[in-house]
């Protein structure tokens, strides 16, 4: 996963997966499903999140 301005870009996930980004609040921010093995995920804000594909969690900030 790479950060790009407020972008995730994702690389090498399972098509068909479940995805959600979540605030450190645990709020559900973006959520969707994988529609190809690299894909984005805008971010709205500035701030440390968890992006969740599946079963597996990944921490992550944004900053730009």
């Amino acid at each position: 996963m790479t950060v790009l301005g407020n972008t995730l870009q994702v690389a090498g996930a399972r098509v068909g997966a479940k995805y959600a980004l979540f605030d450190m609040q645990g709020n559900k921010v973006r959520h969707g499903t994988v529609q190809g093995a690299n894909f984005s995920v805008g971010v709205p804000v500035t701030g440390r999140f968890v992006l969740q594909i599946g079963s597996a969690l990944r921490p992550v900030t944004v900053k730009y």
